[in-house]
């Protein structure tokens, strides 16, 4: 008599697929049923490992405080939506990673922590909402979302780590939150329809390849006071031609319109080779500032240029400020004699005619126009 236990087909399935299950191979949803699209499955607390394949859309029970790495792995190419719960607090690295039919992220405003590649390569995610009270965006977590067009940075985000939005090549807006102090390498490398960058005040760093081949890139602004860093090919592959310095410009703006339309001509003459002066704009020379790089001089180049130029720039500017400041003061003078005149000396309204240039004119209309509004 044979040893052998006899199987028909139906108990082996039922052997096979148990022994998977002892191995974490497979479990009970997906391997004897598939979610259905229309059902609507709750990810509970405490649930380890991947979830059941084909979910659809999911919701996060208020209990939940963490995704697991890589659990909607065997729902990669099903899964559209995703609810997630007050309460949330992190998600691990690849949670999400190639959920490739994901369109839509909103993220709760308790969520602190987005670990590498969390959102990578979810080639429909064209909506992402994140939350004030954000900490960490790790390297790679948006990567590759090609449908993603628009981005806002929270301010409570310091530092935007490497590739986060590499290979966006959808992206044209990004809002940056006040607290960013540094973009690392490659943040936005690739990003080929971003246009315009407008950095917040608070910036100190940006880094190697940060906007690599972003081609298209034609405006960057940025507040030179708090800039401690620039890497020399932060910008390589662009055709970005100037880096405007915001808080400069602004004041050679307001000197031209007093009348001293000069003082762009005798700030070129003191700028060196890396800086200009147009239009009323002072900016880094992008290539220019490439052509610097090379070395462990990466690191100190924008150093030299602020150490060099721009304490020249600021005793330039603002001697034509104090200049402006004393007309104003003249001005004033003359009409309080005008309005107040000495006994003694009384001082008629034509002696103190004289001509005046038309900027400082328009200033006199606008004070007497103020006045008389106040006293009406």
């Amino acid at each position: 008599m044979s040893n052998e236990l006899s199987l028909d087909a139906d108990q082996f399935k039922d052997k096979f697929m148990e022994s998977l299950k002892l191995c974490g191979i497979a479990n009970e949803h997906e391997t004897e049923e598939q979610i259905d699209e229309h059902t609507e499955y709750i990810y509970g607390f405490g649930q380890q490992g991947t979830l059941p394949g084909g979910l659809v859309k999911v919701r996060f029970d208020p209990s939940v405080g963490e995704v697991r790495r890589n659990a909607f792995v065997r729902s990669r190419s099903t899964l559209k939506e995703v609810v997630m719960n007050e309460g949330l607090l992190k998600l691990d690295s690849e949670a999400f990673y190639i959920c490739d039919a994901l369109e839509e992220v909103i993220m709760p405003s308790t969520v602190q922590f987005i670990e590498s590649s969390a959102f990578s390569k979810c080639y429909q995610l064209g909506k992402v909402e994140l939350n004030e009270g954000l900490l960490q965006l790790g390297e790679w977590s948006f990567e590759g979302c090609i449908n993603l067009e628009s981005i806002t940075i929270p301010s409570t985000l310091k530092c935007i780590d490497g590739y986060t939005f590499s290979g966006c090549v959808s992206l044209k807006e990004v809002s940056f939150g006040t607290g960013i102090e540094s973009i690392s390498h490659s943040a936005f490398a690739g990003c080929r329809k971003l246009r315009q960058v407008v950095f917040n005040d608070g910036l100190k760093k940006i880094g190697k390849d940060s906007f690599l081949n972003c081609i298209n890139l034609n405006e960057v602004v940025m507040n030179e006071t708090n800039i401690q860093s620039i890497n020399c090919h932060a910008f390589r592959g662009c055709r970005l031609q100037k880096i405007i310095l915001q808080s400069l410009s602004t004041r050679v703006s307001t000197i031209v319109q007093a009348g001293n339309t000069q003082v762009e001509g005798k700030l070129n003459s003191i700028l060196g080779f890396y800086l200009g002066c147009k239009d009323e704009q002072i900016y880094l020379k992008v290539q220019a500032y490439a052509s610097g790089g090379g070395g462990p001089s990466d690191l100190n180049l924008w150093k030299q240029i602020k150490d060099n130029y721009l304490g020249r720039i600021d005793d330039m500017l603002s001697f034509y400020e104090r200049k402006e400041a004393t007309i104003i003061f003249e001005l004033a003078w003359w009409k309080n004699k005008i309005d107040n005149p000495e006994e003694d000396s009384p001082v008629s309204r034509e002696e103190c005619r004289t001509d005046i240039p038309g900027p400082a004119k328009d200033m006199i209309w606008q004070y007497l126009s103020h006045a008389s509004n106040r006293g009406a």
